[in-house]
């Protein structure tokens, strides 16, 4: 046997390890071609371009690799009226308890008056393992607005729970041209606007809103 096959036991120890009977091998493997086929692939060099979830995937098995976020659920967002974005996030806001605003979100937000919109779904997203900026927008996420924000945070104004996470955690969406991670402190809810482009990353368990 030639030296560059390497170690051909190994091959003989998967099909033990996988629970494959001798009979198994020989009916599902060996005499459907389907060994054959990909010792010819491996051949041809076709293997290392093979995307192997995919070929998991044709054979319904399960993902190695698990998705970046699974859908929590769909938000009805009702119709919002106009408000001016100053006015509303701000730490002196009566109605929204407000731990911290970043003034970042004046610098990237120069327009203060957020127009009226009419009813809309967002999807919320809850990260599946650790995950970067990168690998979120991946999963193209349609934006949200500061209105869709400022009705969640309406029904949570003083860190009741619902449907933005109250554990500290980050409550993240794309609006504009920035990340914005929204997330409960002891000193009520803070506000965080990054422009895309970072190398942040947010364990699983963390949330993503875009519009459904």
């Amino acid at each position: 046997m030639s030296k560059q096959f390497g170690t051909p036991r190994r091959l003989l120890q998967v099909p033990e390890e996988k629970g494959l009977t001798a009979e198994q091998v020989e009916s599902q493997m060996l005499s459907t071609g389907f060994y054959s086929d990909l010792c010819e692939a491996a051949v041809l060099g076709n293997i290392v371009a093979l995307n192997r979830d995919e070929h998991r995937k044709s054979l319904g098995l399960f993902s190695l690799t698990p998705p970046v976020m699974e859908l929590v659920k769909v938000l009805d967002c009702p119709a919002t009226e106009a408000f001016n974005l100053d006015d509303f996030f701000t730490t002196s806001n009566k109605v929204v308890k407000f731990g911290w605003i970043d003034s970042d979100l004046k610098r990237y937000f120069k327009t203060q008056l957020i127009s009226a919109e009419g009813p809309r779904k967002l999807a919320v997203g809850k990260l599946t393992r650790n995950t970067k900026e990168k690998e979120l927008l991946a999963t193209a996420p349609k934006k949200t607005t500061w209105a869709d924000l400022k009705w969640e945070l309406e029904q949570q104004p003083n860190g009741e729970s619902g449907n933005l996470l109250t554990n500290g955690w980050a409550n993240l969406r794309f609006i504009g041209d920035c990340l914005v991670n929204v997330y409960l402190s002891d000193g009520g809810w803070s506000v965080d606007v990054s422009p895309v482009g970072g190398s942040s990353e947010w364990p699983d368990g963390h949330q993503l809103v875009s519009r459904n």
